[in-house]
């Protein structure tokens, strides 16, 4: 696995769940991770909590959109950048990037 690799499994804001006042995706990370093993693109012998990973979620009273992130992750501008272009997140203030406990 290269460090430069990105994988993506998003839901447009008007599909995705209501989590709270939160809209987020339906897809947990380990059912996503398993999907990309079964397809051969990432190694078997490693479990999704050992990939730097993240999630995005809109606020629906606040309309914001926060972007949690591993710290390896939030410390790439480019790694970021690049989230944001693949999720067409809105520039911040409108979208705030993040930690959370789940992406250490």
């Amino acid at each position: 696995m290269r460090v430069n690799d990105l994988w993506i499994d998003s839901t447009p804001v008007g599909d995705a769940v209501n989590y709270g006042a939160l809209k987020t995706h339906e897809m947990g990370h380990p059912d996503y991770w398993e999907e990309l093993q079964r397809r051969g693109s990432v190694p078997r012998d490693e479990e999704y909590d050992e990939i730097p990973r993240g999630r995005a979620n809109f606020d629906t009273r606040k309309e914001t959109w926060y972007l949690f992130l591993d710290r390896c992750i939030r410390e790439r501008p480019e790694m970021v950048s690049r989230i944001f272009e693949a999720l067409h997140l809105p520039p911040e203030p409108a979208t705030k990037v993040d930690g959370d406990s789940h992406y250490v």
